[in-house]
């Protein structure tokens, strides 16, 4: 089976090899710039190692290839095993970052940096362990997990901090923190019912700590708000204002208590004039 490189990864790797390698691996794979014909076979390299000469002698510059690849149909994969070879000690480390990454279902490409990838990572091979994570490193996933506001990380979110919650509450109680980092993910990746669910801790009596009583607060009133304009159920209204003075209490001051009210006081009017 052909195996195909993009041709800027092929770019990098021409920056670093000699001449001889590049010539001794590329002539023998072909072009295929993404035209919708067939790739076109390599037979030299240029000497500066910018270009490359296909059959028939057409040369073709390949900072010049929007997209497109290289395609190595021998069976020793000698293209990959050049570029695999060149690598320096920290591609082949975000390399391998990459690949756990993706083999918990998470796309590291949504990941704003090396360290976000990083404290991501440190929490699931700790989680793996069945070890009980420090505040420092379950503020750094969410962190990580949460920056960009995108679905798919929320619900890797949400399956790791439930994970997390369930062994500290087997190993004898939940830090506040983890109740609202949960809840947060719960909503952000669409679960209104699982968030509301997670967030009735709220009322326990159980969060000594008033700035997580007054972060789950505000994200309990979100997402109670949010299932509200998805069924139209007003009876959500007054759990979200019961869940509101529970904030309130906690911050009276705090800006993201204030706009969860005037969210909240703008779909009682809208409920209002409707019923």
């Amino acid at each position: 089976m052909e195996e195909a490189v993009a041709v800027q990864d092929v770019r990098v790797w021409l920056s670093r090899v000699s001449m001889e390698e590049a010539t001794r691996v590329l002539v023998g794979c072909a072009l295929d710039d993404d035209s919708g014909g067939e790739p076109a076979p390599i037979v030299g390299v240029a000497d500066d190692r910018k270009a490359v000469t296909l059959e028939g002698g057409r040369k073709v510059l390949l900072a010049r290839v929007a997209g497109g690849a290289i395609v190595d149909p021998r069976p020793r994969r000698l293209l990959k095993a050049s570029i695999a070879a060149a690598r320096s000690p920290a591609e082949l480390q975000e390399r391998e970052e990459r690949l756990a990454l993706g083999r918990e279902g998470i796309d590291s490409d949504k990941l704003a940096s090396g360290d976000d990838r990083r404290a991501v990572l440190a929490l699931l091979q700790k989680a793996a362990a069945k070890a009980l994570l420090a505040y420092a490193e379950r503020h750094g996933c969410y962190r990580a997990l949460s920056a960009g506001g995108d679905a798919g990380l929320a619900r890797a979110g949400a399956r790791i901090f439930s994970d997390l919650a369930a062994r500290f509450e087997a190993a004898g109680g939940v830090p506040d923190d983890m109740h609202w980092r949960r809840v947060w993910f719960l909503r952000a990746s669409g679960q209104f019912r699982e968030a509301i669910a997670a967030s009735e801790v709220l009322h326990s009596g159980s969060i000594k700590e008033p700035g997580a009583r007054r972060v789950l607060a505000t994200v309990r009133m979100a997402a109670l708000m949010d299932l509200h304009e998805a069924t139209g159920d007003l009876a959500l209204l007054a759990s979200a204002d019961r869940a509101g003075k529970v904030g309130y209490a906690a911050g009276p001051h705090d800006d993201e208590i204030k706009a969860a009210y005037r969210r909240l006081d703008a779909l009682r009017a809208r409920a209002s004039k409707q019923g």
